[in-house]
């Protein structure tokens, strides 16, 4: 599992968090649908592609009401691809969807905007 510290989160709960919990919720969980949504285009984009089928195969879910954002696939080779086995060498494109610097800092930013907006 890769956790994500965004900056600046605690400074806004502080601020908004108890005035408008509902909206600061809100905000929180649209920020994960798009965080989720933009780390499956990326490992859409990066992932190794032969058929296209695990290209395709490719989804988000959102998790513990809405807080936690899942990405993943259920195609039977998907854990091969990412984690290698034997000869086979690992092609990540699941953890780099999530783990890359320029990532998690678009992730950030996704998440904070919709908490920004919603509690403005």
């Amino acid at each position: 599992m890769i956790t994500l510290k965004i900056e600046g989160l605690k400074e806004l709960v502080d601020e908004y968090g108890s005035a408008k919990p509902d909206a600061l919720k809100t905000g929180l969980r649209r920020g994960i649908i798009l965080a989720s949504v933009y780390a499956q285009g990326e490992a859409r984009r990066i992932v190794p592609v032969d058929t296209g089928h695990l290209r395709r195969n490719i989804w988000y879910r959102t998790e513990n009401d809405g807080v936690r954002g899942v990405i993943g696939s259920n195609v039977e080779y998907a854990r091969v691809v990412e984690l290698g086995i034997g000869r086979r060498k690992p092609r990540p494109y699941l953890i780099p969807s999530v783990a890359e610097p320029r990532n998690q800092e678009r992730i950030a930013t996704l998440i904070r905007n919709e908490i920004i907006k919603a509690v403005k």
